[in-house]
């Protein structure tokens, strides 16, 4: 009975719709599991919603920019001030809306030597501070 419901449309159909033609159609109480074992078990699979295994989501998108060496090989203190500095962008919401801060951190005197305000995330806002 699963191969012939299964075999009425051209792509097949879901374990689903297949336990819903059992139940209506013959008259038959099976849950939607069994269902789909039996249907694993026969091979019949829904060839409309099967994922393409070639085309799966992949938010990689190679090489872009340039390449930095680490420099500082995570060793964050300093001998003396300016040597090494750091920075991160922070967001923040704000009055609806979004703001960004930017700061420079001395590692040699463990202050924050500048930093800047953006509405954008962007190189602008780093390298004016």
């Amino acid at each position: 009975m699963v191969r012939e419901i299964w075999g009425r449309t051209a792509n097949g159909c879901g374990h689903r719709q297949v336990r819903m033609c059992l139940v209506h159609e013959f008259g038959q109480s099976v849950s939607a599991k069994s269902v789909l074992r039996v249907m694993r078990r026969m091979g019949l699979r829904c060839a409309i919603r099967s994922r393409n295994p070639w085309r799966r989501y992949s938010s990689y998108r190679g090489e872009t920019g340039g390449h930095v060496h680490n420099l500082l090989k995570r060793d964050f203190t300093a001998d003396r001030p300016f040597s090494k500095l750091g920075t991160d962008v922070t967001e923040f919401k704000v009055a609806g809306s979004k703001a960004y801060l930017a700061p420079v951190y001395d590692m040699a005197s463990k202050e924050i030597v500048a930093w800047d305000v953006s509405r954008r995330p962007d190189m602008a806002c780093i390298l004016s501070s």
